[in-house]
């Protein structure tokens, strides 16, 4: 168990007080998103960093605590707080002179969740309860919930969206397109920002229920040994015609007489909800696991690109003939940030060209920056071009798989240089818990 002092350091770095006495809570009526100002019961003020120890003249006072999680006790009422410092760190548009925390407040009739703001932010904060829009915060970055579902698991999650910083364009654009962007001719890139709130409602105003839920909290983290990440881009066709721009920017030399028509040999498949290494199908796929509980990097069990087969038939429909294969190489990098034996960063990039391909042709790519701890938060943004299918998911030793993102082929003319420009890069931003 975390001793008192000690929880009360982790969160004494965490300067909130004027944060959150300015916060500006929306709550949701039953027509429209209504605004009003409500100050939250829970203030992260009522820790007394000074003395390191908790001030109970603020009312606040703590009664057990172990990693993330608290059983607390504020203004005679029982609550449970989960609070996250180590997701924030790792991202690197957070804004953390103004409190760089996650954190929910579970009391037995309401639910008080907090975050913390990022930089050149180009919309409200939108509060969600499940799928279901609950809260608008325009400046501020604290909410309160006074309609939770009680005695359930409850996913809140936070979204926003900022503009990418133009030093950071050459990492997501071509030449081409940073020229159309900074000519105005293409929007500037955006990422977006989700996080996960995760928390349990307490049932009723006791503090068996509030502990009972405390418990739930921890033994569920206990039991998490590790966590692995998997991204593949796969073609879901079973063979990709080889025809126009294709056939000019991917030329296959030396077929044989009577091969009028050629392909690409696909993956055939749909979506595959696995963490697996040994996943097969797919044109490109990046698989790492972290283990908690110590501070040895993160183990990439793969990186690798399936081989790219041709085929040919004399008509278009008659029975299609193996050629030759060949594979590329995925040069995108796989880096690790403020890995702890608690939390980690993974950064995961994607470039790997069609081998038969030719400089005209631009590569399957993208990057990802997802952060995830042990207590089972998770939140991840970047950008890919979208093609072809793309999935990322993420899994806890003791939870299912989560999907992280899902994103369907919007066409290979999206890889011509050409017409690239028209599809640009998708913004790619999710948010959750592992539990």
């Amino acid at each position: 168990m975390m001793h008192k002092s000690l929880f009360a350091r982790k969160v004494a770095s965490i300067s909130l007080a004027l944060l959150l006495a300015t916060a500006l809570v929306v709550s949701v009526d039953t027509n429209a998103l209504a605004k009003e100002s409500t100050e939250p019961v829970f203030n992260l003020s009522m820790l007394d960093t000074a003395s390191d120890e908790l001030d109970k003249d603020s009312g606040l006072e703590l009664l057990r605590s172990e990693g993330d999680f608290a059983l607390l006790k504020v203004n005679d009422e029982y609550a449970v707080a989960s609070m996250n410092v180590e997701v924030p760190e790792m991202d690197e548009y957070a804004l953390l002179e103004e409190g760089n925390l996650l954190f929910t407040v579970a009391f037995h009739d309401r639910v008080e969740i907090g975050w913390y703001e990022v930089s050149n932010r180009t919309t409200n904060y939108f509060i969600y309860r499940g799928d279901e829009i609950i809260g608008e915060v325009s400046g501020g970055s604290q909410f309160v919930d006074y309609k939770p579902d009680i005695r359930n698991s409850l996913e809140y999650r936070v979204e926003t969206t900022s503009l990418i910083p133009e030093s950071e364009w050459r990492d997501l654009l071509s030449e081409e397109d940073i020229e159309l962007t900074l000519s105005g001719e293409l929007n500037p890139p955006t990422r977006g920002h989700i996080w996960g709130l995760p928390t349990i409602s307490i049932p009723d105003m006791g503090y068996r229920s509030a502990e009972d839920v405390y418990q739930q909290h921890v033994e569920a983290v206990a039991a998490a040994t590790y966590t692995t990440v998997r991204w593949a881009a796969f073609i879901q066709d079973d063979y990709v015609y080889r025809d126009g721009w294709m056939s000019v920017g991917c030329p296959v030399l030396n077929m044989p007489s009577g091969a009028n028509h050629t392909w690409f040999q696909g993956d055939n498949r749909s979506w595959n909800s696995t963490t697996s290494a040994s996943a097969t199908k797919y044109r490109v796929q990046k698989v790492v696991r972290k283990t908690w509980g110590t501070t040895a990097s993160p183990q990439q069990l793969s990186n690798a690109v399936g081989p790219t087969k041709v085929y040919y038939s004399n008509t278009e429909t008659s029975s299609k003939i193996y050629f030759a294969q060949a594979t590329g190489t995925n040069t995108g990098t796989t880096m690790y940030q403020n890995n702890t034996t608690t939390a980690v960063g993974i950064q995961l990039k994607f470039n790997a060209k069609n081998p038969w391909c030719t400089v005209a042709v631009r590569p399957i790519e993208g990057t990802v920056d997802i952060g995830f701890s042990q207590s089972g938060y998770f939140n991840a943004s970047g950008g890919i071009r979208v093609v072809p299918n793309h999935e990322y998911y993420i899994q806890w030793s003791n939870g299912s798989v989560k999907t992280v993102f899902r994103k369907t082929n919007a066409g290979f003319g999206c890889l011509n240089n050409l017409t690239s420009p028209l599809c640009g890069i998708t913004t790619i931003s999710n948010s959750g818990s592992g539990y």
